[in-house]
């Protein structure tokens, strides 16, 4: 009986620090993929404003 004292609260610990790790590792998971999704935002962003830049240069080549 003793024993089943000792092994009890010793399992709940480790369930609880087992959850707690799959927890941590699945919030990182997600803020790696919220930045890859962020950097793939801003290089778009970039390449369009590269476009604009084109387009105007072009069109002031044009009315020059």
């Amino acid at each position: 009986m003793e024993a089943l004292a000792v092994v009890l609260p010793a399992l709940l610990l480790l369930v609880i620090i087992l959850g707690s790790i799959c927890l941590i590792r699945k919030l990182r998971r997600r803020k790696e993929a919220l930045s890859l999704e962020k950097d793939l935002e801003n290089k778009e962003k970039e390449m369009a404003r590269k476009e604009q830049g084109q387009e105007r240069v072009g069109k002031e080549r044009k009315n020059g």
